[in-house]
């Protein structure tokens, strides 16, 4: 049975950390599956049923630290490759790919791309141009097989940063849909029960960091006609939390945050509900799923949204929402747009956000329609389709020599 090394920098929560555990746990009935990941510092919760290995190297806080922390990372996966005989190391997040690239070894390496390059605002500074100009030109040509999440990603790969259009693959994030549904029908504690009952509910999911672009939401909600019309409940914790939550009572949006003792009741209309272990009961049950992001890959809260019967708005950023909800034109939009799968909105045009979500609202037709074809939709995100196009990829490098210009 070939060996195959899963590599990760944590296993926080996050996206790319829930890939990482279904392709785990996907390629397991035909591979010897083990997980590596740098530490365990942000705990572990995407558990899976294969083999983990913690390298134990935290992060460094000078440069000097970081160069030191690296060598030793890649010096340990070197060990751990060659005392298990690795095929095939397939990396997840930039650190990781490094890390496979540098820890010299025979085996095939894969990276998989989960966002852009180009418009992640976290690639910054000095360290940033080295990053975006020096490390990824170099190393990403050099593996065997990029596999992009979206399209995007793939002609960014190949437009921005030389990557030959026949290394990159690209396999969309996949999902048990039925789970989610099953999820989505699981009852909502008693305190939630009447008001998602009563009220128009406009959701938003993700983590509370600067790239989700929850502050425009809020400033959407502002405007009096759409707080007329239904709450805006957010789901997900992060750093921005209680940026996000003083933005919004200086917006004079009542604000409610289950962050501190407060009694829930109807009287709000921003709703900050937390970190939720099943977000799905909260997806099921609303009106209309936000997505706002400023850029992305191929977005899990979208989906999963859609998943559980949600008509979408959504951003038209970098990428994702657009191959997602069926637009092809491949420009950036002036204007709303009402593509086959979900309503597609400029990025931060707060008057546009305002209008979409009015038209969707004020038109039952037109919700009942995106409705039933975000259910449509998800039928081609499935776990099966994912744990396919891996197996035939990863079968396909370690039975023959890869060679592609």
């Amino acid at each position: 049975m070939k060996r195959v090394l899963l590599l990760i920098p944590n296993l926080d929560f996050g996206g790319a950390q829930r890939v990482f555990k279904s392709l785990s746990e996907g390629l397991a009935a035909q591979y010897e599956v083990t997980e590596c990941v740098f530490n365990l510092d942000k705990g572990h919760a995407f558990p899976s049923t294969n083999s983990l290995i913690s390298l134990n190297v935290p992060a460094g806080n000078s440069l000097l630290g970081k160069v030191c922390r690296f060598v030793q990372r890649c010096y340990r996966v070197n060990r751990i490759k060659s005392k298990l005989k690795i095929d095939i190391t397939i990396s997840h997040l930039e650190g990781a790919d490094y890390v496979n690239y540098f820890s010299f070894s025979g085996e095939k390496k894969v990276f998989c791309i989960h966002g852009s390059k180009l418009y992640d605002q976290n690639i910054t500074g000095i360290l940033g141009w080295f990053r975006s100009r020096v490390l990824i030109p170099l190393v990403y040509p050099k593996a065997d097989r990029l596999v992009a999440v979206s399209q995007g990603i793939k002609d960014e790969l190949v437009r921005d940063f030389s990557c030959g259009k026949g290394r990159v693959t690209v396999i969309n994030n996949g999902f048990d849909i039925e789970a989610i549904q099953t999820m989505g029908a699981e009852p909502l504690e008693n305190v939630y029960s009447s008001f998602f009952q009563t009220n128009r509910i406009l959701i938003t999911h993700g983590r509370l960091v600067n790239e989700k672009n929850h502050e425009l939401l809020l400033k959407v909600f502002s405007d009096k006609s759409v707080q007329k019309k239904a709450k805006l409940v957010v789901l997900g914790d992060g750093p921005l939390r209680r940026e996000l939550v003083e933005l919004s009572k200086s917006l004079q949006l009542l604000t409610y945050h289950a962050w501190e003792p407060m009694e829930f009741s109807e009287r709000y209309d921003v709703y900050f509900l937390g970190y939720q272990h099943n977000p799905y009961k909260y997806l099921s049950r609303s009106t209309c799923f936000l997505f706002p992001s400023k850029y992305e890959g191929y977005p899990l809260s979208l989906c999963e949204a859609m998943a559980c019967g949600l008509p979408v708005i959504s951003s038209n950023c970098n990428y994702g929402p657009e191959e997602i909800l069926g637009y092809t034109s491949g420009d950036q939009l002036s204007d709303i747009q009402f593509a086959k799968y979900g309503v597609l909105v400029p990025l931060f045009d707060v008057e546009s956000w305002v209008r979409a979500i009015t038209l969707l609202l004020d038109g039952d037709a037109l919700l009942n329609n995106y409705k039933s074809k975000s259910e449509l939709r998800a039928k081609s995100f499935s776990l099966s389709n994912f744990t396919v196009k891996w197996n035939t990829l990863v079968n396909e490098l370690t039975q023959k020599e890869d060679v592609i210009d």
